[in-house]
């Protein structure tokens, strides 16, 4: 069985599509729709049923960008299925994800690879990212609202970064928004937690139910875990990472790469790009283990969806 966590913001048909490309006899939805915009306009558009979960009202996160709400509403998402009894593999994705792969190839590859977790893991520092990551850990990241990108990262008084321009203009920026509290903070080391190794890698992954318990018992046995990511730069990056390593410190061998492709070859590429009738042949050329890729937009090029579920059936 599949279960499959949806996390969307935008575009109702395009995930009412979604889920019906996706949907079959062995799978189950549970969507969370962002806080941001009304749940009905979503919700109307599904003719739903027993296998279709929207995440309820009083646990719903605003999904800010960069911002610890993602993992939040991923947690809630897991204990909602796991408090149905659900067995299988648990998928995260996006709204914005489209198979490119049929469901019946789908089925047989959680089939041939039962027991294996699927998310992609590097360990920190890495040269993966800007400032090897390490800013992620050691800096505070504070949202000036809850508009995209609209936050600083600020070190703390103990890094030498601190004493510069750019920590003075976030400083600024911090008072303009009336987010002083957040000064104070600059003073103080951000304490990182010492019982657990820290790892990066994508959002997106197919974990299993055993390997979801644990990481649910993690978080409630360490609920400094989560309050320390409060304040950490993309941490929808690095926190389930982190824990399934802690978990499987002495056994990596089920640890496979991520099931989501995204195109970061593409030119100028920050965050995920939007793909086009012109990415079709990349898109069905991948290999075996890609089951998805990222990311899909209605309104950007409705043809690449048409064509490939023409192409799935």
């Amino acid at each position: 069985m599949i279960n499959y966590i949806i996390l969307a913001h935008k575009n109702p048909e395009q995930l009412n599509q979604l889920v019906n490309k996706l949907d079959n006899n062995d799978v189950n939805f549970y969507i969370h729709i962002d806080k941001s915009v009304s749940i009905e306009t979503f919700t109307n558009l599904f003719n739903l049923r027993t296998n279709i979960h929207f995440i309820k009202e009083e646990n719903r996160e605003l999904g800010t960008w960069c911002d610890i709400a993602i993992v939040k509403a991923t947690i809630n998402s897991l204990k909602e299925i796991i408090k149905d009894n659900k067995k299988g593999y648990c998928c995260l994705i996006s709204g914005q994800d489209y198979p490119i792969k049929n469901n019946q190839y789908i089925h047989e590859f959680f089939t041939k690879n039962d027991g294996k977790e699927f998310i992609e893991i590097f360990k920190l520092p890495t040269e993966n990212w800007f400032e090897k990551g390490m800013n992620r850990l050691t800096q505070y990241k504070f949202n000036l609202s809850n508009r995209r990108g609209h936050f600083v990262v600020c070190p703390t008084i103990y890094e030498s970064s601190f004493y510069g321009i750019k920590t003075l203009k976030s400083i600024l920026k911090l008072i303009i928004a009336g987010k002083f509290i957040y000064i104070l903070k600059l003073l103080k080391k951000r304490k990182i937690p010492t019982y657990i190794h820290h790892y990066g890698g994508s959002q997106w992954w197919c974990l299993t139910i055993e390997t979801v318990k644990e990481i649910l018992n993690f978080i409630q046995e360490n609920p400094d875990y989560l309050a320390y990511h409060e304040f950490s730069l993309l941490p929808d990056e690095m926190f389930f990472q982190s824990i399934i390593m802690k978990l499987n410190s002495n056994n990596t061998d089920l640890i496979m790469d991520s099931l989501t492709f995204v195109d970061w070859e593409k030119k100028d590429a920050v965050s995920a790009p939007t793909y086009s009738i012109n990415d079709f042949d990349n898109l069905i050329n991948q290999p075996y283990n890609k089951l998805f890729a990222r990311k899909f937009d209605f309104e950007y090029d409705f043809e690449i969806i048409k064509k490939l579920d023409e192409f799935l059936k």
